[in-house]
């Protein structure tokens, strides 16, 4: 059987969180001087799904885009890495689960630490690291989810 010889390492994701949209009651991002908190009414499916920044409802569309982001291909995991970390997470987002899945928060936190790299913790383990073009594109597809409305899902 061939996954008795796989290793731990084997078997993890290559995604950070495996999560859904529909699962997330709310996503907190924090970088440099911004913080953003979303609340997220998830429905069935991510097409009823609404999302709130500061109690006003905003494109469910670019918050799923950014959310995507996140689990596609320039955020796959790589090589795992045992770097000491020094100093503060220049990024942290950290998805809050709804009640009724049963699961606790999971918090990512990226460390700059030079060579274009950003390490990666999940949950306080050291996972891996991405490259500083992700970091910089997510923190720009959640400011502009804050910036959206309602409307632009509708183009």
């Amino acid at each position: 059987v061939r996954w008795t010889k796989s290793s731990l390492e084997d078997l993890r994701s290559d995604f950070f969180v495996d999560n859904e949209l529909t699962a997330l009651s709310k996503t907190e991002v924090k970088f440099g001087d911004k913080s953003y908190t979303f609340d997220i009414d998830g429905k069935t499916s991510s097409a009823d799904t609404v999302v709130k920044y500061k109690g006003k409802q905003v494109s469910t569309g670019y918050f799923q885009t950014a959310f995507d982001y996140m689990h596609g291909s320039d955020f796959l995991r790589h090589e795992f890495t045992n770097e000491s970390l020094s100093g503060s997470p220049e990024l942290t987002i950290k998805f809050t689960y709804k009640a009724d899945t049963g699961r606790g928060a999971d918090e990512l936190k990226f460390y700059d630490m030079g060579n274009q790299k950003y390490y990666v913790t999940v949950n306080g383990e050291q996972i891996s690291y991405i490259y500083k073009s992700a970091v910089t594109k997510v923190e720009k597809l959640f400011t502009s989810v804050t910036k959206s409305s309602p409307k632009d899902d509708q183009n």
